[in-house]
């Protein structure tokens, strides 16, 4: 289309078409993303458990010539880089979650055992 003024179609992203559950290398840890066909990826709920039906990144505003309009973007609507990005950024999101969780069980654990202690000295 070189020296045409014709403007190519828009060819959405078909790297996660159909939905799946991909593997994201973040900072050396596999995180498992599940991606939903429709709404996109779905970070680990706060806790670490898995994401439920209702649990989705809220992807991309639309922008318009007047500003943006205020409407997210459907999954099938956003370009290879956007879905790439919104994945990675699900896998970050997870990670973190998953993370406070272990830190959280952990440090209960340890506040019940200093309890414990605590009440076998008394």
């Amino acid at each position: 289309m070189e020296g045409s003024s014709q403007v190519s179609p828009f060819n959405p992203g078909q790297l996660y078409a159909g939905g799946s559950t991909v593997t994201v290398d973040v900072d050396g840890t596999l995180v498992p993303v599940k991606i939903d066909a429709y709404y996109g990826p779905q970070p680990t709920r706060v806790g670490g458990q898995d994401a439920g039906p209702n649990d989705n990144l809220p992807l991309p505003i639309f922008a318009t010539e007047n500003g943006i309009s205020g409407t997210h973007k459907k999954w099938s609507e956003c370009t290879a880089t956007e879905q790439k990005l919104a994945v990675y950024q699900a896998a970050k999101i997870s990670k973190l979650r998953q993370d406070y969780a272990a830190d959280l069980f952990h440090r209960l654990s340890w506040e019940k055992q200093l309890a414990e202690l605590k009440a076998l000295r008394t």
